[in-house]
């Protein structure tokens, strides 16, 4: 079973390969909510072996209610 909190991507840049995002706060999700996301990576302007990494979504769940988007960055080195 996965934990309620894990963000696993499909298609990733290989570097992220086995690479997992927490969120935090965790965000509930069950089956038949709809997930409208986007994920964005760019080079670090302080350090160019650090990869700013921000992951936003908004979830609409199955009653149609729709949950406030939510935000977060991570930073790889």
């Amino acid at each position: 079973m996965i934990s309620q909190h894990l963000i696993f991507f499909h298609a990733c840049p290989p570097m992220f390969i086995g690479q997992v995002f927490l969120l935090n706060p965790p965000a509930r999700i069950t089956e038949g909510d709809q997930l409208n996301g986007s994920f964005s990576m760019k080079r670090s302007k302080e350090n160019h072996r650090l990869m700013e990494v921000e992951f936003s979504c908004e979830i609409q769940q199955q009653s149609g209610e729709l949950v406030p988007r939510f935000t977060n960055r991570y930073f790889i080195e």
